[in-house]
């Protein structure tokens, strides 16, 4: 019996994911400090692998 929130997904099949990103790591000035702290990999690698 499947727990809640065990996803399964046959060969074929997508599932959607849900990726909540801090501002501030997109490049926002949106810290205590007012600055950031963006990330490459976050802002400019990542978004390619999502639609």
């Amino acid at each position: 019996m499947a727990e809640e929130g065990d996803v399964s997904v046959s060969a074929g099949e997508s599932t959607v994911i849900k990726l909540g990103v801090s501002s501030c790591l997109l490049g926002e000035a949106v810290r205590f400090d007012a600055g950031h702290k963006r990330d490459r990999f976050v802002a400019d690698v990542l978004p390619g692998f999502l639609s």
